[in-house]
């Protein structure tokens, strides 16, 4: 599952005292480039299901 274009800006807003913030899309998620460097990355990942014990 892609995750959302309404938290990246979330967190970007939280970043916005920093320059050369960036990001790019990469396969429904996102990449946080920092002066051009990567400093971190937006997934959505599945929580693992527990599986249930007899």
């Amino acid at each position: 599952m892609a995750s959302s274009k309404e938290y990246l800006d979330f967190i970007l807003g939280q970043l916005s005292e920093l320059d050369e913030i960036t990001y790019r899309a990469m396969m429904g998620e996102f990449i946080i480039y920092y002066r051009d460097k990567i400093v971190g990355g937006i997934e959505e990942l599945p929580i693992p299901k527990q599986k249930k014990k007899k």
